[in-house]
């Protein structure tokens, strides 16, 4: 069973081949951009699905202030930084 069809051009990208996806068909399949998707090849071409349904999200399980919370210069490495030289500047 066919929801929706679009003729499209294969268009080089990099060293391999890309494929737009149009918003309409993007919006029927459920993809959004990061969406993790599976690709299968079978006798009649390429199926693209998504894995596991619907885009991962990674949850974090830290606020900003959290993570920002228990930096100081030592923690943050600031003595490793490194003084850039004044050619490396344009100077």
């Amino acid at each position: 069973m066919h929801f929706a069809r679009q003729e499209t051009t294969l268009q080089k990208w990099g060293n391999g081949l890309g494929l737009r996806i149009t918003k309409p068909l993007s919006r029927l399949a459920h993809f959004e951009a990061g969406t993790v998707v599976e690709v299968e090849v079978t006798k009649e071409g390429i199926m693209i699905k998504p894995l596991n349904g619907f885009k991962k999200k990674f949850n974090n399980p830290f606020s900003e202030s959290d993570l920002l919370n228990e930096l100081s210069l030592d923690t943050a490495h600031l003595d490793e930084l490194v003084t850039p030289l004044a050619t490396e500047m344009g100077e």
